[in-house]
């Protein structure tokens, strides 16, 4: 079987073979790998349990593309469904969680061979084998998959890039066969994500193209090159025609989304999202969105360089230098420059992931070099065999090493709370028909998609941003109401506006894990009824008007319902077909050009001098950045750092990083501190989040600094200061914050509080087996006051009034 269907003149059936073992290699370590770590990891991912939440709409009716059970109804239309529906099928088989591990597997085994395919265009066998296994052990990958849980990124890019070798044979032998294939492989890959087709045109296919035209100027006769830049021609023409036909499958492959975008557009304010800010004043956000994903690619780059102006290679080279500027954020202008306002909308850290693809063929040449070529021999004859050794292994330990820590990092950092188990809360919404009514989650992190995939219940919030089409929602820039603490003020502003208004959107039961929202829930008039199994909080509020028994749908057009059930997974099974009618075709001898010859004509010189002095300038500024960045986090912290990561550890409940601050000479045992933070602010704290820190030096010297620092508390209802008294201390160079003294204060009164014993009525007093109904929920108390008033008498206040 020939996995490309490319010939490159000069190669031998050895470096072919070794390239195939390596392939299954990187496969193999693909399974063990990733496969290994996915059923741990996938729970603590940002976007794992939203996909499931759209995989479990799918399984529920396929040709039904209205969702009832968020935002009070939106449209699936709004985003390609070909992974959810493969999930959607595979739920016949295995439980939910279970068919997204193994779609997610499916499409890292598709990435792996299409990275494969990808390199064989550019490069020979052996190095697209190395380029292979340089992307099961990418950081990149690691960071997607086991942190952000991208599925349809992942899936879309596997089947994008095994629609290429298409692409390249079609434009340079005009096979109808090819051509075909690249319809289908574009419409297929659309079905699984529209943004990777139409960016990468850009980035992947355009290159791709004056590659193929390159070629077919090198496969002419060196005395005939005038006569083959006539002939192009017809490469152009077949090039041009293939653009016409693929982005017309791409319109109609997914066309209920293209109508939905056009008659429904998004007006809501942009959503602030880490990879569109500036890494250099945001250090921790430079580090996952830029410096973690790229890892020890960027070592790579200046031999991409040297290949990108040496080589044949110069429009791969290109597409990657554009990828990392894009990538850069908020950090350069030319992000917003080139995107537009599409910069507010577009999550950049997606051009990095990107980048990190591209520039896998210089990996795998590299390492071939390494291992194999000229650049070993010299390494070898320069410092030894052992050496050399010593080298290469010490460049993959660093590689795995920082692959693992990428996909281990939400569990040395969690990202999101503790996993909260669904049946409790399920079962409370099937019971006494509490699904009459919508119910809302907080503090629940992107687990509230989970929960929505095990029951019917509605619920007024979501986790998909673009579909949102209620004005409290899209008039403030919060991406969800559950994490509203997160987002400051518009975030609060916008969840109060619903617990509110609860009645009005048919609210009555919120899920709490956080008690941070319990002061917004008790003033708004929610009352808190019971603590689950799971210790999820229940609050209600009374006399709420249940849900229709027949809600308000948008109007989906019965055609668009069956192209949407039917063109994306017919595209994906196209797919299929073509890769299975593909095996065993190879394609015409001397048909390609050796991407990795030199190139000396004198045509494109200056193009590359040009681009190779963009590349110096962003090695330049990545080497100065990088320094920064070292110089920063390594420099001896100062006394209002100090007390700022103090006070940042405290908020965030790092507490055993907070007591490391204190002064290990003075400092009591862990429990004591732990007790004198919950006597003194521990109200304060657990209801509020820590919005700035401001210190000023009161009284100094050599080793004892004295500061006042100003905290400023969010709290749900209100803007909190409060001045705090904090001595700073010197030992060994080192300065540490002098543990406070025990205040003999009482701590404030909570929100309810009284030592009389009431009665909470909630329905009939003697168990029936049949259902309750409505009527049996009392929502209202049994005793009633009408026309009262206030009246002050002898100083005391009492009530006057009709009972």
């Amino acid at each position: 079987m020939n996995t490309t269907g490319q010939d490159v003149p000069g190669r031998n059936a050895s470096e072919e073979s070794d390239g195939l073992r390596l392939l299954l290699a990187a496969l193999a370590g693909c399974v063990l790998f990733h496969g290994g770590l996915l059923p741990f990891t996938h729970g603590n991912t940002y976007d794992a349990f939203i996909h499931m939440f759209f995989a479990d709409s799918y399984h529920r009716s396929w040709f039904d593309p209205w969702e009832a059970r968020w935002y009070t109804g939106f449209a699936t239309t709004s985003y390609p469904p070909g992974s959810h529906m493969t999930i959607a099928a595979l739920m016949y088989l295995m439980p939910l969680r279970a068919a997204f591990v193994v779609v997610q597997i499916i499409a890292l085994l598709l990435l792996t061979i299409g990275v494969y395919r990808f390199a064989r265009l550019w490069v020979t066998a052996r190095p697209a084998g190395y380029a292979a296994i340089s992307l099961v052990l990418a950081s990149s990958i690691s960071e997607t998959v086991h942190l952000f849980g991208q599925l349809p990124t992942t899936l879309s890019l596997g089947v994008f890039l095994n629609g290429l070798p298409y692409v390249y044979r079609w434009i340079v032998a005009g096979r109808l066969f090819d051509f075909c294939g690249a319809v289908v492989f574009a419409a297929a890959t659309t079905a699984a994500h529209h943004v990777t087709t139409i960016f990468g045109g850009v980035l992947f296919i355009l290159p791709l193209g004056l590659h193929a035209l390159n070629a077919v100027l090198v496969a002419s006769e060196p005395q005939h090159r005038l006569r083959a830049f006539r002939r192009l021609g017809w490469p152009v023409c077949r090039g041009l025609i293939l653009a016409a036909l693929m982005l017309a499958a791409i319109v109609v492959t997914v066309f209920p989304y293209w109508s939905w975008s056009v008659n429904d557009p998004i007006t809501q304010v942009p959503i602030p999202h880490g990879s569109r800010e500036s890494f250099l004043e945001r250090l921790d956000l430079g580090f996952v969105f830029f410096l973690l994903p790229w890892g020890t690619a960027l070592l790579v780059l200046p031999y991409m360089a040297y290949k990108t102006v040496t080589t044949r290679l110069w429009p791969l080279g290109f597409s990657v230098l554009l990828c990392f500027l894009l990538g850069t954020g908020g950090t350069t202008p030319v992000p917003r420059a080139l995107l537009g306002d599409a910069f507010d909308i577009l999550t950049l850290d997606r051009f990095t992931f990107w980048a990190t693809i591209l520039v896998l063929p210089f990996t795998g040449l590299l390492i071939d070099g390494l291992l194999h070529g000229r650049a070993g021999e010299i390494l070898r004859a320069a410092f030894g065999r052992q050496a050399h050794r010593v080298l290469i292994g010490c460049y993959f330990l660093v590689t795995v090493s920082i692959a693992v820590f990428a996909a281990i990092l939400p569990t040395i950092q969690p990202t999101q709370p503790r996993f909260i188990d669904p049946a409790p809360i399920v079962r409370f919404l099937e019971e006494d028909e509490h699904d009459r009514w919508r119910y809302l989650t907080l503090g629940f992190g992107d687990q509230f998609a989970y929960l929505s995939s095990q029951t019917s219940a509605l619920s007024v919030d979501g986790n998909y941003h673009s579909a949102r089409r209620l004005p409290d929602m899209t008039r403030f820039s919060v991406e969800r109401l559950e994490n509203a603490k997160y987002l400051g003020v518009p975030g609060l502003g916008s969840l109060q506006q619903f617990l509110v208004n609860a009645d009005r959107y048919n609210l009555k039961y919120v899920f709490s894990n956080d008690d941070f929202y319990d002061p917004l829930l008790h003033f708004s008039g929610w009352t808190r009824l019971n603590r689950l199994s799971n210790g999820v909080t229940v609050w209600e509020k009374p006399d709420v008007t249940p849900l229709r028994s027949i809600l308000p749908r948008r109007d989906i057009p019965a055609l668009h319902a069956a192209m949407w059930g039917v063109l994306p997974p017919l595209a994906l099974f196209l797919a299929v077909l073509v890769v299975l009618g593909g095996i065993g075709r190879r394609a015409p001898a001397g048909e390609f050009a050796h991407a990795n010859s030199a190139d000396g004509r004198g045509s494109a010189r200056l193009f590359k001098m040009l681009v190779m002095s963009a590349m110096v300038v962003v090695m330049v500024g990545s080497a100065a950045g990088a320094w920064a960045l070292y110089v920063a986090q390594n420099r001896a912290h100062s006394p209002e750092d100090v007390v700022a990561a103090y006070f940042d550890d405290l908020d965030y409940r790092r507490f055993a990083s907070a007591y490391e601050h204190l002064d290990p000479a003075t400092r009591p045992d862990l429990e004591t501190v732990m007790f004198n933070w919950r006597w003194r602010g521990g109200l304060l704290a657990s209801y509020g989040k820590l919005e700035d820190v401001s210190v000023r030096l009161t009284k100094s010297s050599d080793s004892l600094i004295s500061w006042q620092a100003s905290l400023s508390w969010l709290t749900t209802l209100d803007l909190r200061q409060e001045r705090v008294d904090i001595t700073t201390v010197k030992r060994d160079g080192v300065w540490y914050i002098a543990p406070t003294a025990l205040s003999p204060v009482q701590t404030p009164a909570r929100l309810q509080r009284g030592s009389d014993t009431t009665w909470n009525v909630v329905g009939r007093r003697q168990p029936r087996i049949e259902t309750d109904l409505h009527r049996d929920r009392l929502d209202r108390p049994r005793i009633a006051l009408h026309g009262t008033r206030l009246v002050k008498r002898n100083g005391r206040y009492s009530l006057v009034g009709a009972l």
